[in-house]
Protein backbone atom coordinates (compact mmCIF):
# COMPACT_ATOMS: atom_id res chain seq x y z
CA UNK A 1 0.00 0.00 0.00
CA UNK A 2 1.32 3.42 -0.93
CA UNK A 3 0.36 6.44 1.12
CA UNK A 4 1.45 9.95 0.25
CA UNK A 5 0.58 12.46 2.96
CA UNK A 6 -0.37 16.09 2.51
CA UNK A 7 0.52 17.71 5.81
CA UNK A 8 3.80 19.38 6.64
CA UNK A 9 6.61 16.84 6.90
CA UNK A 10 7.53 18.07 10.40
CA UNK A 11 4.09 17.01 11.68
CA UNK A 12 4.45 13.36 10.66
CA UNK A 13 5.19 10.69 13.23
CA UNK A 14 8.59 9.06 12.85
CA UNK A 15 6.92 5.95 11.47
CA UNK A 16 4.80 7.84 8.93
CA UNK A 17 7.81 9.89 7.88
CA UNK A 18 9.89 6.80 7.14
CA UNK A 19 6.97 5.01 5.48
CA UNK A 20 6.36 7.91 3.12
CA UNK A 21 10.08 8.08 2.28
CA UNK A 22 9.96 4.39 1.34
CA UNK A 23 6.62 4.54 -0.48
CA UNK A 24 6.71 7.83 -2.42
CA UNK A 25 9.00 6.39 -5.15
CA UNK A 26 6.33 3.74 -5.78
CA UNK A 27 4.32 6.43 -7.58
CA UNK A 28 7.19 6.69 -10.05
CA UNK A 29 7.23 2.91 -10.52
CA UNK A 30 3.47 2.83 -11.11
CA UNK A 31 3.78 5.70 -13.58
CA UNK A 32 6.53 3.83 -15.44
CA UNK A 33 4.27 0.77 -15.73
CA UNK A 34 1.41 2.91 -17.03
CA UNK A 35 3.64 4.65 -19.55
CA UNK A 36 4.84 1.26 -20.81
CA UNK A 37 1.32 -0.11 -21.18
CA UNK A 38 -0.64 -0.04 -24.42
CA UNK A 39 -3.02 2.53 -22.96
CA UNK A 40 -0.36 4.76 -21.45
CA UNK A 41 -1.41 7.44 -18.99
CA UNK A 42 -5.07 8.23 -19.53
CA UNK A 43 -5.27 11.80 -18.22
CA UNK A 44 -9.06 11.84 -17.70
CA UNK A 45 -8.62 8.86 -15.33
CA UNK A 46 -6.43 10.86 -12.94
CA UNK A 47 -8.62 11.75 -9.94
CA UNK A 48 -9.32 15.46 -9.58
CA UNK A 49 -9.34 15.36 -5.78
CA UNK A 50 -6.96 13.81 -3.26
CA UNK A 51 -8.10 10.39 -2.13
CA UNK A 52 -6.76 7.58 0.01
CA UNK A 53 -8.90 5.03 -1.79
CA UNK A 54 -8.81 3.75 -5.33
CA UNK A 55 -6.85 6.21 -7.43
CA UNK A 56 -4.55 7.44 -4.64
CA UNK A 57 -1.34 6.67 -6.55
CA UNK A 58 -2.77 7.76 -9.90
CA UNK A 59 -3.80 11.08 -8.34
CA UNK A 60 -0.09 11.94 -8.15
CA UNK A 61 0.76 11.01 -11.76
CA UNK A 62 0.57 14.64 -12.89
CA UNK A 63 2.18 16.11 -9.77
CA UNK A 64 5.83 15.22 -10.39
CA UNK A 65 7.29 18.51 -9.20
CA UNK A 66 5.29 18.33 -5.96
CA UNK A 67 6.43 14.73 -5.42
CA UNK A 68 10.07 15.63 -6.10
CA UNK A 69 9.97 18.53 -3.62
CA UNK A 70 8.16 16.41 -1.05
CA UNK A 71 10.76 13.66 -1.40
CA UNK A 72 13.57 16.16 -0.80
CA UNK A 73 11.73 17.45 2.29
CA UNK A 74 11.32 13.89 3.58
CA UNK A 75 15.06 13.30 3.22
CA UNK A 76 15.89 16.55 5.03
CA UNK A 77 13.52 15.77 7.90
CA UNK A 78 14.80 12.20 8.25
CA UNK A 79 18.34 13.54 8.62
CA UNK A 80 17.09 16.09 11.20
CA UNK A 81 15.63 13.19 13.17
CA UNK A 82 18.95 11.34 12.94
CA UNK A 83 17.79 8.57 10.64
CA UNK A 84 20.50 6.73 8.76
CA UNK A 85 19.31 6.72 5.14
CA UNK A 86 21.04 6.51 1.78
CA UNK A 87 18.88 8.37 -0.76
CA UNK A 88 21.56 8.08 -3.46
CA UNK A 89 21.12 4.31 -3.46
CA UNK A 90 17.47 4.70 -4.52
CA UNK A 91 16.67 5.10 -8.19
CA UNK A 92 13.78 7.46 -8.76
CA UNK A 93 13.31 8.46 -12.40
CA UNK A 94 11.90 11.96 -12.08
CA UNK A 95 12.52 12.42 -15.80
CA UNK A 96 9.40 10.28 -16.49
CA UNK A 97 7.30 13.12 -15.15
CA UNK A 98 9.12 15.82 -17.11
CA UNK A 99 9.23 13.89 -20.39
CA UNK A 100 5.49 13.30 -20.31
CA UNK A 101 4.26 16.72 -19.23
CA UNK A 102 3.51 15.46 -15.73
CA UNK A 103 6.05 17.55 -13.79
CA UNK A 104 3.55 19.86 -12.11
CA UNK A 105 3.10 21.28 -8.67
CA UNK A 106 0.07 21.05 -6.40
CA UNK A 107 -1.18 22.74 -3.26
CA UNK A 108 -3.19 20.48 -0.95
CA UNK A 109 -6.45 22.07 0.10
CA UNK A 110 -8.19 21.80 3.47
CA UNK A 111 -10.25 18.80 2.32
CA UNK A 112 -7.09 16.90 1.31
CA UNK A 113 -5.53 17.66 4.70
CA UNK A 114 -8.72 16.58 6.48
CA UNK A 115 -8.79 13.23 4.64
CA UNK A 116 -5.12 12.69 5.35
CA UNK A 117 -5.21 13.64 9.04
CA UNK A 118 -8.28 11.51 9.70
CA UNK A 119 -6.38 8.48 8.36
CA UNK A 120 -3.20 9.35 10.25
CA UNK A 121 -5.10 9.70 13.52
CA UNK A 122 -6.98 6.47 12.86
CA UNK A 123 -3.66 4.65 12.50
CA UNK A 124 -2.06 6.38 15.49
CA UNK A 125 -5.03 5.58 17.72
CA UNK A 126 -4.77 1.89 16.79
CA UNK A 127 -1.22 1.70 18.23
CA UNK A 128 -0.86 4.79 20.38
CA UNK A 129 2.10 3.46 22.37
CA UNK A 130 4.00 2.38 19.23
CA UNK A 131 4.13 5.72 17.41
CA UNK A 132 6.79 8.35 18.06
CA UNK A 133 7.05 11.98 17.06
CA UNK A 134 10.63 13.23 16.87
CA UNK A 135 11.67 10.33 19.07
CA UNK A 136 9.08 10.97 21.78
CA UNK A 137 6.09 8.69 22.40
CA UNK A 138 2.83 10.08 21.02
CA UNK A 139 0.54 11.60 23.59
CA UNK A 140 -2.69 13.56 23.66
CA UNK A 141 -0.80 16.75 22.77
CA UNK A 142 0.08 15.39 19.34
CA UNK A 143 -3.40 14.12 18.45
CA UNK A 144 -5.05 17.30 19.78
CA UNK A 145 -2.63 19.45 17.79
CA UNK A 146 -3.49 17.68 14.53
CA UNK A 147 -7.22 17.85 15.23
CA UNK A 148 -7.06 21.57 15.99
CA UNK A 149 -4.99 22.29 12.90
CA UNK A 150 -6.92 20.26 10.35
CA UNK A 151 -10.28 18.94 11.59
Amino acid sequence: MTRINTIDIELLTDQHLMAEYRELPMVNAALSRSLSSARGVHHPSIPKQYTLNRGHVMFFYDKGEWLYNRYQQLITELYKRNYSIDPKSRVVKWQHFEDNGLYNTWKPDSQAHKINVERLLERVNQKLTWYRWKGTPIDEYYTTMLKEMFL
